[in-house]
């Protein structure tokens, strides 16, 4: 299967690994993993997220979908920041 890359602007963080686009999509980091809506520690996550990727045109490589959403590798377009990396770096990360 050949790697899909989009580019497309963030309209809202949901928490620390998924995020809404303006084209109301739902994106979720690959291989990071954040406490949801409400559970402990979810705002702060979700806020480290929001100060990477709000107000930006993002690079989505698709790499798959899950609960009706796209998993993506993400790159901030504006200077190649590689976000799940950053995350990562942060602690968000998958087992």
């Amino acid at each position: 299967m050949a790697v899909q890359t989009v580019t497309a602007l963030v309209a809202e963080t949901i928490d620390g690994d998924t995020f809404k686009t303006s084209a109301g999509d739902y994106v979720r980091l690959a291989q990071v993993c954040t406490p949801e809506v409400g559970q402990p520690g979810w705002l702060i996550a979700r806020d480290a997220l929001a100060t990477v990727i709000e107000r930006s045109y993002l690079d989505l490589e698709i790499v798959g979908m899950s609960y009706g959403r796209y998993v993506c590798e993400i790159w901030r377009s504006s200077d190649k920041l590689w976000v799940n990396a950053h995350m990562r770096t942060l602690g968000y990360t998958c087992s």
